[in-house]
């Protein structure tokens, strides 16, 4: 059997996070990491998105095509990409919430319906 090559590394990161992972989800995680840990910063936020354009991309009514300007800049900006991550986990706790709630509603009425068949 042949040995894997070794996947080069960012600086730092810490080895044996993602070893069930291929190459292609290490390097999404190494520039993941890379992103948030602000190694490509934009001190002067020059040609940054606006707000409502992340926020439409993070609530998924606006995706973009992976060459599309707009996404390689949040690619190679740690200041949008994290401000992408902190609306894309609002979100999710937004549409957890919902679903916790459609549950308990659900509940409910087949508990009210239950108990005025008794």
């Amino acid at each position: 059997m042949t040995r894997a090559p070794d996947i080069p590394r960012p600086a730092g990161y810490p080895y044996g996070l993602m070893n069930d992972q291929g190459p292609a989800e290490q390097f999404g995680e190494a520039l993941r990491a890379a992103l948030l840990a602000g190694k490509f910063p934009n001190p002067n936020r020059e040609g940054c998105p606006d707000e409502g354009l992340l926020k439409k991309i993070a609530a998924k009514r606006g995706a973009l095509p992976v060459g599309h300007p707009t996404h390689v800049h949040i690619m190679q900006c740690s200041p949008c990409y994290a401000l992408l991550e902190s609306y894309r986990a609002h979100y999710l706790r937004r549409r957890r919430f919902a679903a916790a709630a459609a549950v308990l509603l659900v509940l409910a009425v087949v508990y009210i319906v239950y108990r005025e068949r008794l």
